[in-house]
This record gives structure tokens, sequence and C-alpha cells, in this order.
């Protein structure tokens, strides 16, 4: 906030955007492929980058309704899955989801919640780029 010439108050809006650098482990991704073959790699990273979409979404939709015990367990999924596909940053902001899941703080919890969404989306785009996978 400030003045203007003729004394009047100026109000200037930003918008913050807040990101992250992706941590992402693309020597799992290369031992899914070499374990499985290149199709069935591919496949396999596909279907797991499906299920973290899904339980992203899941996750804000648990939180609004206040249902902390079903949002403990899909957080600890999404830091299951996201492991698996080398996704160490959105595994570990999902274990702080877990940890925070017993509703105590609301604010944390919320603000966790958007950065493990953000993140998971953050990673899978990263994947998606990184590799040519088709669904």
């Amino acid at each position: 906030m400030w003045c203007g010439p003729e004394g009047e108050i100026k109000m200037q809006l930003c918008e913050i955007r807040p990101g992250e650098p992706v941590n992402l482990n693309t020597e799992r991704l290369e031992e899914i492929c070499n374990q499985l073959g290149y199709s069935g790699g591919e496949t396999a990273i596909c279907a797991a980058m499906e299920d973290l979409a899904t339980m992203l979404h899941q996750a804000k939709t648990l939180w609004a309704s206040n249902d902390f015990g079903a949002l403990h367990a899909t957080a600890r999924q999404v830091a299951l899955v996201a492991d698996r596909i080398g996704m160490a940053g959105l595994a570990q902001v999902a274990g702080n989801v877990r940890q925070l899941s017993d509703g105590r703080d609301a604010a944390a919890l919320a603000a966790t919640i958007a950065r493990m969404r953000r993140l998971g989306e953050q990673s899978l785009l990263a994947i998606w780029d990184r590799q040519d996978l088709r669904l």
C-alpha cells in the first residue's frame, strides 16, 4: 500500500505461486523398465501415475469432508506409490500429511495437502515429459 500523488491510498495485489524443485529418481524409472522390459515398465509407470492422480484428488475430498482416517490411508498409499516410481519428494510430503492427519492442526494439514497435490502434479508432469509414455 502506498499514497498516490494526490494523497489517495493505492493498493497493489500480487499472486503468490509457490513452487519447489521436483525430486525425481530417474534411475528408479530406468530400473522398472529394465526389470519389466520397456513395454511392461511403461505400463507399470503409467498405472502408478494414474493411481497417484486419483489419490491426490481423493486427498482433497477426504480433507474437505473431515475423513481423517481415510486421508491417513490415502496419504500412506501416495507415499508408497510415489516411492516405488522414484518420486522421493512426493513420498516425503505424503508422509507429512499422514503425520498431520490426526486433524489437530487444520491450517498445517491444509497447507501440506496443498503442497502434496502441487508437488504431485509437478512430479507427474516431470515423468510425463521425461518418458515417451502413452496412456
